[in-house]
């Protein structure tokens, strides 16, 4: 390997005065030069073999020690939500742009939308026919006045849904997942939620009154929170030559680290058992019900093996743990592997079955001294086992439980569980031609490599993302 000899002992002191240590940016440095390391896949974790499919009945036993735990206020919610809207609006802008490839399909869709809800009401009151397709795109891409402003908005901020008692007339996913965390905690309970935003986008103001509303019609009290990634978590990059990127100053130039960053975010987030999803996967009001009992059942099930896992740990008689995890079919190590395998943090994530859409998907992965379930990205696979791709049966929408406490409520050091090997490498263009950029391991994949992990099925009427600006039309949100 080529001596690492990009930085200099003034970029050191640069980059430590960002928080980011001699070691972890020397760690950095090896990567981009030498290449991350794909995982080694054995299988697809399929149903029955690494994927659990339980029936609601077993799991509904579980659900009223979620709802005691919720009571006391020990259930949290974490949404990444830091994403910016530009990749949602890229249609209507190419339609705009004369550079679409199909214009005529791209029109049609347009008018669809344009009788959405979300989009008809605010259509009036600006002389714009929902039959008109130019009208429509330049007021979907346009900064206000000239348009809605929306495709300028992170996300979190552009809006979903329509209220339909118009307490809030527009419903953005900050507020819809307000809403759906007071449904999952239940009338009576409490819990905080947790949205890492842009550092110019703060939570709205008086957000949290808006939560005692949403509080009042859905459930229980939610308290909403937010944070930003940490600049300690910015990673460097590369020229094609294999130098340094460095900013107009001299100093090494560093980049948002990817949603792996978010490690340190979601350590914060307070609660027993933590909630994870994406700020774009979420159900208007008449479709929460078929969301919640799914999201209570994983966290049910996450803090049943979680407090089995700590009796074993702390007594050393695993009848308990072994009780449950083959009441549910889940497995389990040999009794000597059994304290190794529980030690560490808890994820339950939720699987449901491949129609199509793009993410990470549930493999059996080789280490040194076991086969480990893990969330794998199409994107980590190496091309020699890109065949064992079509055995996947199962996609992983987001959708987990998770418990990195101990008992004495401290948090694990999660960094200890992180692969970093699986970091991931790209070319980007820039100025001065292609760089190798780093993105850290990402949050639900390399980051939790090491984490004890459960997979559970779950129907995919469950999962309903907003990819692109048209899925706002999809006949589930309007009531089909």
């Amino acid at each position: 390997m080529r001596p690492i000899s990009l930085l200099s002992e003034a970029d050191i002191e640069h980059l430590a005065a960002r928080g980011i240590s001699r070691e972890e940016a020397q760690a950095q440095c090896d990567l981009l030069l030498s290449g991350s390391t794909p995982p080694v896949l054995d299988r697809a974790a399929t149903a029955g073999d690494g994927i659990a499919r339980i029936e609601p009945g077993p799991l509904d036993a579980l659900v009223p020690g979620f709802l005691g735990l919720a009571g006391r206020g020990e259930v949290g919610f974490f949404v990444p939500a830091s994403g910016a809207a530009s990749r949602m609006f890229a249609g209507p802008r190419q339609f705009l742009s004369g550079t679409h490839p199909d214009p005529a399909v791209e029109a049609v869709r347009l008018r669809d939308l344009a009788r959405a809800p979300v989009v008809a009401r605010n259509l009036w009151n600006r002389d714009v026919s929902a039959d008109d397709a130019q009208g429509v795109a330049r007021l979907l891409v346009s900064d206000v006045p000239e348009g809605f402003g929306w495709s300028s908005r992170p996300k979190a901020f552009v809006p979903f849904h329509q209220d339909p008692e118009e307490t809030f007339p527009l419903r953005t996913p900050l507020v819809e997942q307000v809403a759906e965390s007071a449904e999952v905690v239940g009338p009576g309970a409490h819990g905080t939620i947790h949205f890492t935003l842009p550092e110019d986008w703060p939570l709205p103001p008086h957000f949290n009154e808006l939560c005692r509303v949403l509080g009042r019609r859905h459930g229980g009290d939610i308290v909403a929170g937010a944070s930003i990634q940490s600049p300690s978590t910015d990673t460097l990059s590369v020229t094609g030559g294999g130098e340094l990127v460095r900013d107009a100053q001299g100093n090494p130039a560093l980049r948002a680290g990817g949603h792996g960053s978010l490690l340190e975010n979601l350590a914060a987030t307070p609660g027993m058992v933590v909630l994870v999803k994406n700020i774009d996967n979420i159900q208007p009001d008449h479709r929460r019900h078929l969301v919640v009992p799914w999201r209570r059942r994983l966290g049910a099930l996450a803090w049943a093996l979680r407090t089995c896992a700590d009796e074993f740990l702390s007594t050393g008689n695993p009848t308990t743990l072994q009780r449950l995890a083959q009441s549910l079919g889940i497995g389990l190590p040999d009794l000597p592997q059994l304290r190794a395998a529980v030690d560490r943090p808890l994820r339950v994530a939720g699987m449901v079955p491949n129609a199509g859409e793009p993410g990470g998907g549930p493999f059996w992965v080789r280490k040194p001294d076991e086969l480990r379930l893990e969330i794998i990205e199409q994107s980590e696979v190496a091309p020699q086992q890109k065949s064992l791709l079509h055995g996947s049966t199962h996609f992983n929408p987001v959708e987990m439980a998770c418990c990195f406490r101990k008992p004495s409520g401290g948090a694990c050091d999660l960094a200890d569980y992180v692969d970093p090997s699986r970091a991931f490498l790209s070319s980007k263009p820039s100025p001065g031609g292609e760089i190798r950029v780093l993105e850290r391991p990402g949050l639900w994949n390399g980051s939790m490599s090491g984490w004890w992990t459960v997979f559970l099925e779950i129907p995919l009427d469950t999962f309903l993302p907003a990819k692109t600006i048209y899925d706002l039309a999809h006949p589930w949100r309007l009531g089909g």
